[in-house]
This record gives C-alpha cells, structure tokens and sequence, in this order.
C-alpha cells in the first residue's frame, strides 16, 4: 500500500456539483469528466487538495481524482459502486488491505468522521480534512 510522502493532512472541500449515478460515465475511465475538471481547477486555485462530490441521492461517491474512505470507531467505509464511482485500482487494494464496509455516506458521517482518506494509483493513500 503505497502513502503519500507528504505528511500533512491535505485540505479537501464539497462541491456544489451533484454527480448522476444513473449515468454510465461514473462507472468508467473517461473523458467526459469535464464536471470533475472543473470543480478541481477551481477547488486547487483555492487551495485545496481535491473535491468531494455528493450524488442526486445526497450519498458522498467520490472525489475528482480520488476515491474515499472514512473511518468512524476505528473501522473504514467507503460508498458502494452504486452511488456513482469510478472502482480504482487503489481502492481495491486498500479494501483487501484493511477491514472496509461499503455503504452509502451521508453528509454527516462525512463530516463526523474521525480519519478522511483519498486513494488513486498515482498518489496511494492521502489523509484529509475538510474545510
């Protein structure tokens, strides 16, 4: 399980931008993330790490270039394929690594968690707060 070599625990924000789970595109390394690419640029400008996204259904999916898990009682969730998510690599890894259960987040259990963390291939397991 490869970390992020900086330590410090990067900032992360919310997007306004509600994600379609219904739409195949979630589901799929794609171009057609423009909604993604925008909401980054602008969140980065700000100064933020990434940008989580929440889906019509108002379950958290993913964020712009990450995957997510939270830990509540020392135990890892992260949202189904279901809520609209692209399924990375690093987050099947990091589900066969540690003891996860998938289910659909709230905006609450998000913001209550006690550990945020982001996963993709290139970067590995990053901690975050929100801002």
């Amino acid at each position: 399980q490869k970390t992020d070599n900086n330590k410090t625990t990067k900032k992360i924000k919310i997007s306004d931008v509600i994600v379609d789970s219904t739409s195949v595109f979630q589901y799929h390394k794609t171009s057609k993330r423009e909604h993604y690419n925008l909401a980054f640029d602008e969140a980065n400008k700000e100064g933020f790490y990434d940008v989580l996204f929440f889906n019509e259904k108002d379950q958290l999916t993913e964020a712009s270039r990450h995957n997510i898990f939270i830990k509540k009682n020392n135990h890892y969730f992260t949202p189904p394929l279901s809520a609209g998510i692209l399924n990375g690599t690093q987050r099947n890894l990091f589900m066969q690594q540690n003891k996860v259960t998938e289910k659909h987040l709230s905006r609450t259990e998000l913001i209550n968690a006690d550990e945020i963390l982001l996963t993709n291939a290139i970067k590995g397991v990053v901690s975050c707060r929100l801002k």
